[in-house]
């Protein structure tokens, strides 16, 4: 195979790899802070936040559903923040 060739199968084959970013379907927004919530499944039937690095799953597809669960996730680490 001619190297022009293997490069491009190369080229091709990395960009299979490349995660795509993944659709914002709504932001949740706590005092200064944003957390944007994207489709945990290709289907969209589960969402998901990110804060802080940790994956929080939304109990339902809804934005309000997506809320709560950020909002315990926050307090539960000052929870955890006063018995340093």
């Amino acid at each position: 195979m001619p190297t022009a060739t293997r490069l491009a199968a190369l080229m091709l084959a990395l960009a299979a790899c490349t995660p795509t970013e993944q659709p914002t379907l709504g932001v949740i927004r706590i005092g200064p802070e944003s957390y944007p919530i994207h489709p945990l499944d290709a289907a969209g039937t589960r969402w998901k936040v990110m804060v802080d690095g940790h994956r929080l799953i939304c109990t339902e597809p809804t934005e309000r559903s997506c809320y709560w669960k950020v909002r315990h996730h926050l307090a539960m680490l000052d929870q955890l923040n006063d018995y340093k």
